[in-house]
């Protein structure tokens, strides 16, 4: 089994922790590769597993209407999944930038993560995420006072359609797919998104629900029921507050 881990890294500090995470993979496994897309100079990127791709600089990261501290396009996030699919592997982990394997014992180990990923191969599964979010029960009377991408729901007719009832507003911070045609139908649809958002000055915030959508637009077979201890402790991530957790 093939797989790469990828990551969007735009901006110097994301840039580091993405190469320490490269690093440290590498000391795991040498043929592991990580793709990184980024704004960055490629001489940054000097560890040995890692695939660049530079960030096109036409994209629009920042929407101009909503305040810096919240106004990145957390959908560019399809990007390094879209150069992933050229690469010859089976399976593609997106993390999130700020993501870093915990070395501690007991913590991240190669055999836990082909433990996932032999449980994925033989599932009928393309697509593996968490957080598990009805977007259908969001969108309902009951639910849209508490619903938590509100400013989507006009935009993309959420109220208007029976479509992505079942599809589910994933955390963005962690995908793992199958590298199939249903992903490239994932990837164009998410890429799609992402400029209907830019077009109609829609907040693109990280709540996920175009993910749910993109993978109910590819046919996707999805499950938030996943082996999470096969990984358990693989991974930690920093807050910007300084709290570090666990995941899972």
């Amino acid at each position: 089994m093939k797989y790469l881990f990828c990551s969007l890294c735009l901006g110097k500090s994301y840039a580091d922790s993405c190469v320490d995470f490269s690093k440290k993979l590498y000391s795991f496994n040498k043929s592991v590769k990580h793709l990184l897309v980024s704004d960055q100079d490629e001489k940054t990127f000097n560890s040995k597993n890692i695939i660049f791709k530079k960030f096109n600089d036409e994209l629009q990261v920042r929407n101009p209407t909503i305040p810096e501290h919240l106004s990145f396009n957390y959908n560019l996030k399809y990007y390094p999944i879209k150069e992933a699919i050229n690469q010859d592997v089976d399976f593609i982990f997106f993390i999130d930038a700020d993501w870093q394997i915990n070395n501690s014992k007991n913590g991240f180990s190669i055999e836990k993560i082909e433990a996932l990923l032999q449980w994925f191969n033989k599932s009928e599964y393309d697509f593996l995420f968490e957080r598990p979010h009805s977007i259908g029960g969001s969108v309902s009377k009951e639910g849209i006072g508490n619903c938590f991408f509100q400013h989507k729901i006009k935009p993309f007719k959420l109220s208007e359609t029976c479509k992505y009832k079942n599809s589910h507003a994933c955390n963005e911070q962690f995908l793992l797919f199958k590298n199939n045609s249903k992903l490239k139908k994932f990837v164009k649809a998410w890429e799609d998104r992402y400029h209907f958002c830019v077009k109609n000055n829609v907040w693109q915030f990280a709540e996920g629900v175009e993910i749910g959508m993109s993978a109910t637009d590819a046919k996707m077979n999805s499950t938030y029921s996943w082996p999470y201890n096969a990984i358990r402790n693989c991974f930690i991530f920093e807050t910007k507050q300084g709290f570090i957790y666990n995941r899972w």
